[in-house]
């Protein structure tokens, strides 16, 4: 199998046009859809039917990665038109474009695109609002909560939340397989 698979890296030819391919299809990872995760904390202050066993957990995709050094960019007003989705679960409900409405998606990035303060405001066809905020320069400001359609609150969590990058499943298959490829390459020399 070894030697195989050696005989067909070996014509450069192959080669050359494998990697030309890999490059072609991957093309480039800024454009592909780009989904942030939010894991908030429990809930510490709570009505029923929320629990302590309850928490915040989000995901935004966007249709390309958000830039660097984003200062509090609000993206509910322009969010369906552009394509773009989100899904907030409070442990009861599920918020998404078909049964709420972004208020407020506000977002600040680091110089690497990555999220470090956001207001989140989400109106539910239902009655509950989401609401959740990490504003670094706000003392008190990170918290995750639902509210009532009046304003009262349900549930209230005690921390602030945490925000990552979900890495896109081909890019981290065609990286796999690059590095392979590379290997199998070093090997034969």
């Amino acid at each position: 199998m070894r030697l195989g698979f050696a005989r067909l890296l070996g014509s450069t030819g192959f080669f050359h046009a494998w990697a030309a391919m890999f490059l072609l299809w991957a093309g480039p990872a800024s454009s592909l859809p780009t989904i942030y995760e939010e894991t908030g904390d429990p809930f510490t202050v709570f009505l029923p039917p929320y629990d302590g066993t309850m928490q915040i957990e989000s995901s935004v995709t966007f249709a390309t990665p958000l830039p660097a050094n984003l200062t509090s960019q609000d993206f509910a007003p322009s969010f369906e038109a552009s394509g773009d989705t989100y899904s907030f679960f409070d442990g009861v409900m599920t918020y998404n474009l078909a049964n709420s409405t972004p208020v407020d998606l506000r977002f600040s990035t680091d110089g690497s695109g990555d999220i470090i303060a956001w207001q989140v405001e989400i109106f539910s066809d239902a009655g509950p609002i989401i609401l959740s905020q990490n504003i670094p320069s706000v003392p008190g400001s990170g918290f995750d909560k639902v509210l009532s359609s009046s304003a009262q609150q349900l549930a209230l969590s005690g921390g602030p939340a945490t925000w990552a990058v979900v890495p896109e499943p081909a890019v981290l298959t065609l990286s796999a397989l690059g590095l392979l490829v590379l290997a199998a390459a070093a090997q034969r020399r």
